[in-house]
Parts: C-alpha cells; sequence; structure tokens
C-alpha cells in the first residue's frame, strides 16, 4: 500500500520503505559504542593514575590513542612474573 499526498508519494514511506533508517540506526549504535568504549578506557586510565599526558587532556585524545595507552598500563613490569588467569580458576572455586 503506498500513501500518496497531493505531492506525491509520502517521503516518510519512501524512508521507511528504503534501507535508510536501517542503515542510520546501525550507524547510531557504533557511534554509541566507541563512545562507551572510549569512556572505559579514559575511566580505567583515571584509575590508574593518568589524566593528561603532554599538556592534553584524556577526552581530547582519540580512541586509538586512549587504546594503545591503556595497552602500555596492561603491560607487567620488567622482571615482575605474571601468572596468567585462566575460567577454569573461577570456576573450580
Amino acid at each position: 500500500m503506498v500513501i500518496s499526498t497531493k505531492f506525491g508519494v509520502n517521503p516518510i514511506y519512501n524512508a521507511f520503505k528504503s534501507n535508510e533508517w536501517r542503515v542510520q540506526l546501525m550507524n547510531q549504535i557504533q557511534q554509541n559504542k566507541l563512545q562507551q568504549k572510549r569512556h572505559l578506557l579514559i575511566d580505567e586510565l583515571i584509575k590508574s593514575g593518568i589524566y593528561k599526558i603532554n599538556n592534553k587532556h584524556l577526552y581530547e585524545w582519540t580512541l586509538s590513542d586512549l587504546e594503545e595507552e591503556f595497552k602500555d598500563i596492561e603491560k607487567p613490569l620488567e622482571g615482575e612474573e605474571q601468572t596468567p588467569i585462566s575460567l577454569d580458576s573461577f570456576l573450580n572455586t
């Protein structure tokens, strides 16, 4: 069923009929996920005592910069032994 107006086919119907709204929705979901990831990384960096580097606050950093810095703080200190954690150790307790 096509809904028509005196100016032609209703533009809302055209947008719904096309995949345009799906693409916009998926883009919005992806943007939200990236923002969530960015905020989580900023929170973790702040917890580890990093607020800004080179006079640049964390909220000014790109996502890739935040990820890189987070990877650096996750690395164990040289000479420090790190015990691997497995899912089995949690399931058996």
